[in-house]
C-alpha cells in the first residue's frame, strides 16, 4: 500500500513558499531512507492547469493547499490531490450562512450534491473500493464543532472533495466542476477527510478540513506541524 505524507506550516512571513517546500522534502526523505535531497533532483514545474509534478522522481507525486495561514504539502509514491479548507463561509446578498451555502452549491456543484448539501437526500455509503468516507454532521467526530450547521458542514465536505479530486486528476476547476459528484460510488477514486487545525488570517487557530484523494486506498500520515516549524536553517 502506497504512503502519502502531509507536512503542515505557519506562513507568517517568516518563510517563503519555497522554503517551506524544501523544508517538507527534506523531512519526506530523511522519513524514507532517500538521503539529503538535492534541489535539482526535486525540482518542480507544473501543467497547463497547473498540476505540480516532479521533473526528476518519476514514481514521487506531490499536491499543495492553502487556507488562511496554512499550507499543507503532500508527498507520496501514488498520485495525490489535497484541499484544506477553514469554515469561513459567511452570508452575503442578504442571505444566511446556510442559505449562502446553499446558492453556492447551486451554481458550482453536482445536483446529487446540491440536494445532499440542503439534507433533501440521504447518502449511503457502499462496499465498493471507492467508498466515500465522509464525516457525518452528527456524528461525534463531526467538521463544525463550533456550532456551525450541518448545512455548511455538508458544504465543506463537498467542496474539499471536489477541488481534492481535481487536484488529483489535474484537471483544475473548470467547466466539468458541477458534472461529477464525489457523492457517486462510481468515481473512480478514493477520498478521505479529516478533521485538522489550521490558521485562520488573523492567526487564530481553527478546526478545519482536509481532504485528500488518491486513485487507491493508501497511508495517510499528518505529520505533526510543531516538529515541522521547529527545524531552523532551512
Amino acid at each position: 500500500m502506497h504512503q502519502i505524507s502531509i507536512y503542515s506550516f505557519r506562513m507568517d512571513g517568516k518563510k517563503s513558499k519555497d522554503d517551506v517546500f524544501r523544508q517538507a522534502v527534506e523531512r519526506y526523505c530523511r522519513k524514507n531512507g532517500f538521503g539529503s535531497p538535492e534541489d535539482s533532483a526535486w525540482e518542480v514545474l507544473k501543467t497547463e492547469k497547473g498540476k505540480p509534478f516532479f521533473v526528476n522522481q518519476p514514481d514521487r507525486y506531490l499536491s499543495v493547499t492553502d487556507s488562511g495561514r496554512t499550507r499543507m504539502i503532500a508527498l507520496g509514491g501514488c498520485p495525490v490531490g489535497i484541499d484544506l479548507q477553514l469554515p469561513e463561509t459567511r452570508g452575503g446578498g442578504g442571505r444566511t450562512r446556510e442559505e449562502q451555502c446553499r446558492f453556492l452549491a447551486g451554481r458550482w456543484f453536482h445536483p446529487e450534491e446540491s440536494r445532499w448539501i440542503a439534507g433533501a437526500e440521504e447518502f449511503k455509503e457502499d462496499n465498493t473500493p471507492y467508498t466515500r468516507r465522509i464525516p457525518r454532521p452528527d456524528s461525534a467526530e463531526s467538521f463544525g464543532k463550533d456550532g456551525s450547521s450541518g448545512v455548511a458542514d455538508r458544504f465543506f465536505q463537498v467542496w474539499t472533495g471536489k477541488e481534492a479530486y481535481v487536484k488529483y486528476t489535474g484537471a483544475g476547476i473548470d467547466e466539468n466542476f458541477s458534472r461529477f459528484s464525489v457523492l457517486d460510488p462510481a468515481l473512480p477514486a478514493v477520498l478521505s477527510w479529516f478533521i485538522v487545525r489550521a490558521e485562520d488570517r488573523q492567526g487564530r487557530e481553527k478546526d478545519a478540513l482536509l481532504c485528500v484523494c488518491t486513485e487507491e486506498e493508501a497511508e495517510i500520515w499528518l505529520e505533526p506541524a510543531e516538529s515541522c516549524k521547529s527545524e531552523k536553517g532551512h
